[in-house]
């Protein structure tokens, strides 16, 4: 999911969107950290940023692999409860998710 900066994680780590590469954690058991991007969008299983986009780790067992949260996890995301307007990003990446 394309997400507006700056993205507040649970952890009250900000990511502005203008950071160089890094991981929050680099043990490959990390599932990543949720939070909430400036549009009051739900971002699940962030490990780091690239330097343009979040990262983020697939959930689907079989892969667990760390993606771009947009290109890796579809641009759109979901949206989380039809009562309430907002979206959330996609917890397995679009290749596993396209495997079910």
């Amino acid at each position: 999911m394309r997400v507006v900066f700056p993205v507040t994680l649970d952890n009250g780590l900000i990511i502005n969107g203008n950071e160089k590469y890094f991981l929050i954690d680099n043990n490959p058991d990390f599932d990543g950290i949720s939070g909430y991007d400036a549009n009051g969008d739900r971002v699940t299983h962030i490990v780091g940023f690239d330097g343009t986009d979040l990262l983020k780790r697939c959930t689907h067992p079989n892969c667990r692999a760390i993606k771009q949260s947009a290109n890796g996890f579809g641009e759109k995301g979901r949206n989380s409860n039809p009562k309430r307007p907002m979206r959330r990003d996609q917890a397995q990446c679009s290749e596993c998710r396209t495997h079910k």
